[in-house]
């Protein structure tokens, strides 16, 4: 699996890989420290806000990579 970002762990500071398009389908991440058992995932509550949000990202970023590829 491809792990595009990383955030620190909020218990353990290590480092917790991630891929967004995964994460904002509900998909939950453990912490790397095999001594951690902290996992992150959006609320299932916010899951659909936060695929708006993940989804008007990447479109915004074609419509840029677009642009300053045409000229």
């Amino acid at each position: 699996m491809p792990y595009q970002q990383q955030i620190p762990c909020p218990h353990c500071q290590s480092v917790i890989l991630f891929d967004a398009k995964l994460f904002v389908s509900g998909m939950r991440f453990r912490c790397s420290n095999p001594d951690c058992n902290t996992s992150i995932s959006i609320s299932p509550t916010s899951l659909n806000q936060a695929k708006d949000v993940f989804e008007n990202y990447e479109s915004q970023k074609q419509t840029i990579l677009q642009k300053s590829h045409s000229g």
